[in-house]
C-alpha cells in the first residue's frame, strides 16, 4: 500500500468586486397658480413648465461591504433666468436664481455646465469586534429615522446610521446627522473681532435620533424615537422655519449670526447666536393583517429658540426665548382587494395663531 498524501484546506477565495448601475430619467410637465409667489394675498402668479431630473446610484460591492455614489440634475425646459445654472456667486447671483427644486435650465444647445449634483456618497459595512450584528452607513446618505418618509426627517444627511440587531425582533437604530460645520480660516470679520481673519460663520449644527423597533407580534411594528437638534445662528430654513408673522408689522422670527460677545438686551448667560434646542418623542407603528394596513405616527416637540426680538428697538440685537411645544398625528389606513389599494389618511398638527408673537411661543411642528 502507500501513505495518502496531507490535505490542507484552503483558504476561501476573496469576494470578487461587483458594480451597478441604477436610476431613472423623470420628465414632469406642471401647471400651477398661485402657488410659488410667497405673496399669499396675491393670487397673480401662474406658471406652466416641465423638467428633466435624472439620477443614477453608482454601487460598488465586496462581500457585505458596499459603496454608494449618487448623481443627480434638476433641469428645467428652457433658460429660467440670467443664467442657465445657479452655480454664479456674488452680486451676479442676485439675476441668475432657479425655479425652485431646479439648479439649471436647458437653453439653446442645452450645453448647461455645473448642474451635476452629489447627492449620495457614502459607504455600509458590518462593525468587526460587536457582539451583535451592526451595520454602518457612514458619509452622505438619505435618512431612515421613521417608517414613514418625512414625518420627523426627510431628504439626505452627512453623518453616521448604526442599526443594531439584538434579537429577531428587537433592533435599535441610531443617527448623528451634521447639519453645519464651524471650521477655521478664511474670510475676515465673521462672528470675532470685526477685520482679522476668524472662523466661517456658521454653527455646529447637529441632529440626533435614536429609536427601538420592535416586532412584538407577527405583523405590528413598533417603533419609540428620541430625537434632538441643535442649532446655532443662521440655519437653513429646512431645519428651522420661519413661517409666521404678521406681514409689515413684525413678528417673523429670524436668525442671524451675531458677535460673540454681543448679548443685546436678551437671555442672561447667552452670546447673541441665537440657539435652538429642540427635542422630538413620540412613536412611530404600522400593523398589518391580510388586507387591513393601519399606520400610526404620533410625536410631540418641545425645547427652545432665541431669536431677534421684531418688537424692540431697531439695532438693539435684543434677543428673546420662545417656547416649542408642538404636537404631530397622522394616521394611514388601508385596505387592498386584489392589485387595488384603497387609502385614507388624517393628519393633525398644532399650531400658532395668525397673531401669535412667535418670539414667544413656537407651536408649529417641524421635521429635522
Amino acid at each position: 500500500g502507500m501513505t495518502a498524501p496531507g490535505a490542507d484546506a484552503q483558504a476561501p477565495a476573496a469576494p470578487a468586486p461587483t458594480f451597478t448601475i441604477t436610476g431613472f430619467i423623470d420628465t414632469v410637465t406642471n401647471v400651477n397658480k398661485n402657488l410659488q409667489d410667497t405673496n399669499y394675498t396675491r393670487d397673480g402668479d401662474k406658471e406652466w413648465y416641465s423638467r428633466n431630473r435624472a439620477r443614477f446610484d453608482i454601487t460598488g460591492k465586496v462581500g457585505k461591504a458596499i459603496g454608494v455614489l449618487g448623481i443627480e440634475t434638476d433641469t428645467a425646459f428652457g433658460q429660467v433666468s440670467g443664467s442657465d445654472n445657479n452655480t454664479v456667486t456674488g452680486a451676479a447671483a442676485v439675476g441668475t436664481a432657479q425655479r425652485i427644486a431646479l439648479t439649471s435650465g436647458f437653453d439653446l444647445n442645452t450645453d448647461v455646465q455645473g448642474v451635476l449634483e452629489i447627492k449620495w456618497l457614502y459607504t455600509e459595512f458590518d462593525v468587526p469586534l460587536i457582539p451583535f450584528p451592526t451595520r454602518m452607513r457612514i458619509g452622505a446618505q438619505p435618512f431612515a429615522a421613521t417608517y414613514k418618509y418625512g414625518v420627523l426627517a426627510t431628504g439626505d444627511f452627512a453623518g453616521v446610521n448604526l442599526v443594531t440587531t439584538w434579537s429577531p425582533n428587537v433592533k435599535t437604530n441610531f443617527t448623528y446627522v451634521q447639519i453645519e460645520e464651524e471650521l477655521t480660516g478664511g474670510g475676515t470679520g465673521g462672528n470675532t473681532t470685526p477685520g482679522t481673519t476668524t472662523t466661517f460663520v456658521r454653527g455646529d449644527d447637529f441632529a440626533i435620533i435614536a429609536s427601538v423597533e420592535v416586532t412584538p407580534i407577527k405583523g405590528l411594528d413598533l417603533r419609540p424615537t428620541y430625537a434632538l437638534l441643535w442649532a446655532q445662528g443662521a440655519t437653513s430654513s429646512a431645519a428651522r422655519s420661519t413661517a409666521g408673522g404678521i406681514p409689515g408689522a413684525g413678528g417673523t422670527p429670524t436668525f442671524l449670526a451675531k458677535p460673540i460677545g454681543n448679548t443685546g438686551t436678551g437671555v442672561a448667560g447667552h452670546t447673541a447666536t441665537h440657539e435652538e434646542w429642540r427635542h422630538t418623542i413620540g412613536m412611530d407603528a404600522r400593523w398589518r393583517s391580510g388586507p387591513i394596513s393601519i399606520d400610526p405616527t404620533f410625536f410631540y416637540q418641545f425645547g427652545t429658540r432665541e431669536i431677534d426680538n421684531p418688537f424692540g428697538t431697531p439695532g438693539s440685537n435684543a434677543i428673546r426665548e420662545s417656547d416649542i411645544s408642538a404636537w404631530f398625528f397622522d394616521l394611514i389606513a388601508g385596505y387592498r382587494v386584489g392589485p387595488v389599494l384603497l387609502e385614507g389618511r388624517y393628519v393633525y398638527t398644532s399650531g400658532n395663531r395668525p397673531r401669535d408673537q412667535l418670539s414667544k411661543d413656537t407651536n408649529y411642528y417641524q421635521p429635522i
